[in-house]
């Protein structure tokens, strides 16, 4: 199931009201720095996250249509965890990247393809599934941006890939053929997800979040962290080494995840990771 966001109009309030008055569904847009939204008695973070660039059909000729796009499952997760989740489309427009995060609380870089190694310095290997190049640019452009306000950034599969190279720092391309003794870490994409446990590092935000020691996580990625970027230390492993987390222990909150915890809402240590960044956002922590 996706959700779909075919307009930069998506970024605007439900309302058409000006702040502190109610517009016509009633809604009051309060600018606080950035724009939250008062739903009822309780006060809602809007998290943006990263919008896909996907194909729509067949080329007709030589003209392939696209549709810009987002897995349920993150926009759900994020609303269970008391935000409210708004699609951040790739724009062509990298001067409109500064607005959009106007009005947001916080980024989340879902999962996806590859990044092209020529971001990190790297020769493409075999294996390696580049995103498009205009969803590449406009992730690495808000998560550039993000840092700059100090917005809490969370980045899932993909994300936490980003996270890194957005740092500095390099890349795994293909764990099976590059990592010795590797255990599984993808099965092709199929559902369910393969299953592994990750020890999570002590005295990490990621430890006092979802608890020390072993933590059993969802997996499907071929790539992950080779060289943590500037300012990220590891903050989970796999069993083989495959780093699992990293985090800016200085940040307001940076850290990525190479699991999906937005398929795994129901077990409440990765529920907690999800609402920790949301609180986050909330409360500006």
């Amino acid at each position: 199931m996706l959700f779909y966001a075919h307009s930069c109009a998506l970024l605007r309030s439900r309302s058409a009201g000006r702040p502190g008055n109610p517009g016509a569904d009633g809604v009051v847009v309060v600018e606080t720095p950035a724009t939250h939204y008062s739903f009822g008695m309780g006060i809602k973070p809007v998290i943006g996250i990263c919008g896909a660039y996907d194909p729509v059909g067949k080329k007709i000729g030589t003209v392939q249509h696209y549709h810009i796009a987002m897995g349920a499952l993150y926009v759900d997760a994020i609303a269970r965890a008391g935000g409210v989740p708004i699609i951040l489309p790739p724009c062509e427009n990298a001067a409109l990247v500064p607005d959009m995060l106007e009005r947001v609380d916080a980024l989340l870089v879902p999962g996806g393809p590859d990044i092209a190694p020529q971001r990190y310095g790297a020769e493409p290997h075999p294996e390696t599934k580049c995103l498009h190049p205009r969803r590449e640019q406009a992730i690495f452009a808000l998560v550039e941006h993000a840092q700059r306000r100090s917005l809490p950034v969370f980045g899932i599969c993909l994300g936490i890939q980003v996270l890194n190279v957005a740092r500095g720092g390099t890349l795994v391309q293909d764990i099976p053929s590059q990592v010795a003794n590797a255990i599984l870490h993808a099965n092709g994409g199929k559902e369910p997800y393969a299953d592994h446990p990750v020890q999570v590092v002590e005295s990490t935000r990621l430890a006092a979040i979802v608890g020390k020691g072993m933590l059993v996580t969802n997996t499907s990625h071929h790539q992950a962290i080779a060289r943590p970027g500037t300012g990220l230390i590891v903050a989970a492993r796999a069993g083989d080494g495959v780093i699992e987390a990293v985090e800016d222990p200085t940040s307001r909150f940076f850290m990525g995840v190479q699991w999906h915890p937005e398929r795994l809402t129901e077990r409440p240590r990765h529920l907690a990771l999800i609402e920790a960044f949301v609180n986050a956002a909330r409360n500006g922590a």
